[in-house]
This record gives C-alpha cells, structure tokens and sequence, in this order.
C-alpha cells in the first residue's frame, strides 16, 4: 500500500472551507467530527479538510423522476390523514362547546336561584327586625331577640349544579 502526500493546494482550513461551502465555521467544526471526518487531516497541528469535502456541500442538480410518484402518493395519503384528523378535532369541538354552553347555561339558572334567596333572606331579616321593633314598643318586658333562620350551609359550584334527587321507591 503506498501512501501519497496531500499536496497543500486540495487541502483548506476550516474558515476557507466554510467560506467554500458558504457554511459558517462554526457549523463546519461541528460537522469534523461527522460528516466531514474522512476528509479532515492535521498538518503543523492544525485541522485542514480536502477539498473534495465540498461535495458535499453542493445541491446536486440531477433528479431521479422515478420515486417521485411513490413520494406523491405517500404525501397525500399523509395529507388526508391529517386532514381526516383535524375534521374530527373540529367535531369534538363542536361537542366541547355544546356541553359548555349547557353549564354555563346552568351556572346562570343557579346564581339567579342564589339572588332569589338571598333577597328572601333579606325580606325575611327585614320582618323579624321590624316585628321585634313592634313588639318592643308595646311592652316594657324585654323579649329575647327574635331568632334568626340559619344560613343555608354553602355549597360548592359543581354540589349545586348537579344535586343527588331522593327516590321515592
């Protein structure tokens, strides 16, 4: 096996080369291990690439027509089935917002409930004050005061919406 030196003129520094290659050098000394690692030599402790290397760099410009067919084929196969998958996210969305629509729907019917009740309560504290003001008045014994109805117990959101109904077996 005979070796032959590398005459200096196929051999580029890493800048030249990536100036070459129209690559920045960076890109290039991450590449010397990898790809460019058959080309890379060290002459005077410094990396130079062959310049054969950039090949590698240049866009072929001949095409094989024959896989583009199969390419095509496996494209629009990949597109409908994204296409079929995105048509059945919108469904599933359309089902999100209908179900949505009736908690909110919900929600609403609850917080009118709750001011209902409380403008009751209000009416109800309203009565007990002015009787025991009434009463208060006409005799001098004082009455212990009027007893006022407990709060209802607060309930979460979820609890008042869907409330467990007792069967009447």
């Amino acid at each position: 096996m005979v070796i032959e030196p590398i005459s200096t003129s196929e051999l580029l520094t890493v800048a030249e080369f990536a100036k070459a290659a129209d690559k920045s050098a960076q890109h290039i000394y991450r590449l010397l291990s990898t790809k460019l690692a058959p080309f890379v030599t060290i002459v005077n402790e410094q990396k130079m690439i062959k310049s054969e290397a950039l090949q590698l760099f240049t866009p072929d410009t001949t095409f094989d027509n024959s896989g583009d067919n199969k390419l095509t084929t496996a494209l629009q196969q990949t597109i409908d089935t994204q296409a079929a998958h995105i048509e059945q996210l919108y469904l599933q969305l359309a089902v999100k917002d209908e179900q949505l629509s009736g908690i909110i729907d919900r929600l609403h019917e609850s917080h009118v409930i709750t001011l209902q009740l409380t403008d009751r309560q209000q009416q109800l504290l309203q009565a007990a004050i002015d009787e025991s003001e009434s009463a208060s008045t006409q005799t001098d014994t004082p009455e212990p005061p009027p007893t006022i109805p407990e709060q209802p117990v607060k309930q979460k959101w979820y609890q008042r919406l869907f409330v467990r109904r007792k069967s009447t077996k």
